[in-house]
């Protein structure tokens, strides 16, 4: 039996943006973290990015074009929280 390290990690990757999404999506539903905060941006932008790059090696090009434009928006937030706080 052959083992492919290569596509487990590449699956592992893809389940660690997975998590990042969900997680900030289920801490801001039970009202633990504010959708405006570093955190919470922070987590989609890195999971939303991890996704895009998962979705694109897979050539899955629909779930890409929608993660760079959810990471799009997750950077956009956090630069405006950001230049708020300067």
């Amino acid at each position: 039996m052959f083992i492919d390290f290569k596509i487990i990690l590449i699956d592992l990757i893809g389940y660690i943006g997975l998590f990042l999404i969900l997680f900030s999506f289920i801490l801001y539903e039970l009202g633990k973290i504010d959708n405006k905060s570093k955190k919470y941006n922070m987590m989609n932008l890195i999971g939303a990015s991890i996704l895009a790059l998962y979705a694109f090696h897979l050539r899955i090009y629909v779930f890409t074009i929608l993660n760079i434009i959810w990471a799009f928006f997750a950077f956009y937030k956090l630069t405006k929280i950001t230049n708020k706080t300067k």
